[in-house]
Protein backbone atom coordinates (compact mmCIF):
# COMPACT_ATOMS: atom_id res chain seq x y z
CA UNK A 1 0.00 0.00 0.00
CA UNK A 2 1.42 3.30 -0.87
CA UNK A 3 1.30 6.12 1.88
CA UNK A 4 -2.17 7.71 2.56
CA UNK A 5 -1.32 11.39 2.32
CA UNK A 6 -3.52 13.56 2.19
CA UNK A 7 -6.62 10.79 3.69
CA UNK A 8 -8.08 12.10 6.65
CA UNK A 9 -8.79 10.16 9.65
CA UNK A 10 -11.04 11.12 12.65
CA UNK A 11 -10.53 10.86 16.26
CA UNK A 12 -13.98 11.29 18.61
CA UNK A 13 -13.59 13.67 21.68
CA UNK A 14 -12.76 10.16 24.00
CA UNK A 15 -9.74 9.56 21.89
CA UNK A 16 -8.42 13.62 22.00
CA UNK A 17 -8.88 13.49 25.05
CA UNK A 18 -6.53 10.64 25.48
CA UNK A 19 -4.29 11.68 23.33
CA UNK A 20 -4.13 14.76 24.84
CA UNK A 21 -5.24 16.81 21.77
CA UNK A 22 -7.94 19.44 20.92
CA UNK A 23 -10.69 18.21 18.97
CA UNK A 24 -11.51 21.41 17.66
CA UNK A 25 -8.15 21.13 16.22
CA UNK A 26 -7.84 23.41 13.11
CA UNK A 27 -4.21 23.36 12.36
CA UNK A 28 -2.99 21.05 14.84
CA UNK A 29 -0.18 19.03 14.58
CA UNK A 30 -0.77 14.86 15.73
CA UNK A 31 1.56 12.19 15.50
CA UNK A 32 1.04 8.95 16.42
CA UNK A 33 1.72 5.28 15.66
CA UNK A 34 -0.51 3.81 13.37
CA UNK A 35 -1.33 0.78 15.58
CA UNK A 36 -1.97 3.12 18.37
CA UNK A 37 -4.66 4.95 16.40
CA UNK A 38 -6.32 1.91 15.66
CA UNK A 39 -6.23 0.81 19.57
CA UNK A 40 -7.55 4.13 20.43
CA UNK A 41 -11.05 3.14 19.26
CA UNK A 42 -12.68 1.55 21.60
CA UNK A 43 -16.03 -0.05 19.64
CA UNK A 44 -12.96 -0.42 17.18
CA UNK A 45 -13.19 1.89 13.33
CA UNK A 46 -14.74 1.39 10.13
CA UNK A 47 -13.62 -0.47 7.33
CA UNK A 48 -12.73 3.15 5.83
CA UNK A 49 -10.31 3.82 8.94
CA UNK A 50 -8.79 0.33 9.23
CA UNK A 51 -7.63 0.26 5.61
CA UNK A 52 -5.82 3.30 6.06
CA UNK A 53 -4.63 2.67 9.51
CA UNK A 54 -3.99 -1.33 9.60
CA UNK A 55 -1.58 -1.92 6.45
CA UNK A 56 0.56 1.01 8.16
CA UNK A 57 1.38 -1.07 11.43
CA UNK A 58 3.93 0.93 13.76
CA UNK A 59 5.14 3.43 10.92
CA UNK A 60 4.41 6.84 12.46
CA UNK A 61 1.59 8.87 11.24
CA UNK A 62 2.03 12.95 10.83
CA UNK A 63 -1.40 14.45 10.72
CA UNK A 64 -2.36 18.19 10.67
CA UNK A 65 -6.16 19.08 12.33
CA UNK A 66 -8.83 20.31 10.14
CA UNK A 67 -11.22 20.85 12.36
CA UNK A 68 -13.64 18.85 14.99
CA UNK A 69 -11.92 15.86 15.13
CA UNK A 70 -10.75 15.36 11.59
CA UNK A 71 -6.91 14.84 10.87
CA UNK A 72 -5.44 15.29 7.53
CA UNK A 73 -1.78 12.60 6.99
CA UNK A 74 0.78 15.05 5.51
CA UNK A 75 3.43 12.14 6.76
CA UNK A 76 4.32 8.36 6.94
CA UNK A 77 7.49 7.24 8.75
Amino acid sequence: MSAPIGESIYLDRDQCEYFETSYMNDGVKFVCSAEAWLKSKAQGYDEFHTNILKPLGPKTIVAMGTGYGWFQITEVR
